[in-house]
């Protein structure tokens, strides 16, 4: 059986660029042993800031170019205020011939995209959130057309796929309540958590916290909340919070790490510095730009706790990467993100900017509280392995497999099965 993956390669993604290369480094693994193969097939911009050295024994089959112009004019019509109908999905025989003359037999999305759908092949599809339905209030999601696009990705992509890849209970529950209507059955949605990334290290030595300190000119004490600044990673209330603590003689030091590409970004970004500026705390905010994964375990390791105080759940990769290095977590007390942490951090109502100050000065004043939340982390990690998320994968490739071998009656078309 030969699998095109269609993954997020770029960096910039975060999560699910993270989630992309565990999948693969566990495809090809699969493939060696079953005598399959394994495609890369991304779309758009999916390869931006990747190095030529990460794709070393990969065949790419690249969709991009015949991604660019559909991607354009989707673009154009969500800026238009048109997007496409969610209920009339787009074919392309051309996609349908390129991954056909390749021998695909199976295409596995990492995220929500139009290649399953549009191709017309058999499909399975990771769903990671539906945010446009449980948040439309926030602009990345709902923006310019954003919601009616998200909406049509993942309506047909759901309805379509032979199988679906959730989080967790809760983001299965969220495919169920939107999409159930559409036929699909809970059999047809299958739980992948995450990992933290296959790239950070169970144990980061003084020599390496050391080496990012000194690179980046860090404090040896700080908060960490690494994060894209779109306006729902809350970083605001984050700023609001340390002013807080400033006013009552308490100063932490933040350090801000994540992208800042696109318009949105980059003013989310500029309030942010702004409103530092404004509450006399600059000199206590800095930010690094995007850390390269080389770094990320030693800034985790050389902080005092992570502060992740998002609005959107169901889980986070923030999360696990904290709790692999000891790092403790304050995070938000949200659906998803709730049944994610458990006991293992801090949970604050991310709309409180109160509440994020007393968890912080809490983490920053009690170095009990930080070593029990970092130790409750661990072993809470500890319930789910490298060995269980290989497993869950396999498992999907293997219904699918199953379902090919027995024919067209088995797994045709890319419709529900």
């Amino acid at each position: 059986m030969r699998v095109a993956v269609v993954p997020v390669l770029n960096p910039a993604n975060g999560g699910t660029y993270q989630y992309s290369w565990n999948v693969l480094t566990v495809l090809r693994a699969w493939a060696a042993r079953h005598e399959g193969s394994v495609v890369l097939a991304p779309e758009r911009h999916a390869m931006e800031g990747v190095q030529p050295e990460e794709l070393a024994g990969w065949e790419v089959l690249d969709l991009r170019g015949r991604f660019a112009l559909s991607g354009f004019l989707a673009r154009v019509r969500r800026k238009l205020g048109g997007p496409p109908d969610p209920d009339r999905p787009y074919r392309d025989p051309q996609v349908n011939r390129i991954l056909r003359d390749a021998g695909v037999d199976l295409v596995l999305c990492l995220y929500p995209s139009e290649v399953g759908f549009t191709s017309g092949l058999p499909f399975a599809m990771a769903i990671h959130d539906l945010q446009h339905r449980l948040n439309p209030q926030f602009p990345e999601v709902s923006a310019d057309g954003e919601a009616g696009y998200r909406e049509y990705v993942h309506r047909n992509g759901i309805r379509e796929a032979r199988r679906i890849l959730v989080q967790d209970d809760v983001g299965k529950q969220d495919v169920l309540t939107f999409y159930g209507e559409f036929g699909v059955r809970p059999e047809r949605v299958m739980i992948l958590p995450f990992l933290p990334p296959s790239y950070l290290p169970a144990e980061v030595g003084e020599d390496e916290v050391d080496r990012v300190r000194e690179a980046y000119g860090l404090p040896d004490a700080y908060v960490f909340c690494p994060a894209h600044f779109w306006p729902h990673k809350n970083h605001l209330r984050l700023v609001e919070a340390l002013s807080v603590l400033h006013a009552q003689r308490l100063d932490v030091p933040l350090v801000l790490s994540g992208s800042h590409g696109g318009a949105l970004r980059t003013r989310t970004l500029d309030e942010v510095m702004r409103r530092a500026r404004e509450r006399g705390i600059a000199d206590r905010v800095r930010y690094l730009g995007y850390a390269p994964d080389a770094d990320m375990a030693g800034l985790y390791a050389g902080a005092a706790a992570l502060v992740f105080p998002t609005f959107f759940g169901p889980a986070s990769i923030p999360i696990l990467e904290a709790w692999q290095l000891g790092c403790p977590v304050l995070t938000s007390d949200i659906r998803g993100i709730r049944e994610q942490v458990g006991d293992a951090g801090i949970l604050v109502d991310p709309g409180s900017v109160p509440a994020i100050a007393e968890g912080i000065r809490r983490l920053w004043t009690e170095p009990d509280l930080r070593r029990t939340i970092a130790g409750a982390g661990r072993a809470r990690l500890g319930r789910y392995t490298w060995a269980d998320f290989e497993s869950r994968v396999v498992s999907v490739l293997e219904r699918l497999r199953a379902e090919f071998e027995d024919g067209p009656d088995g797994c045709s078309g890319g419709g529900p099965g």
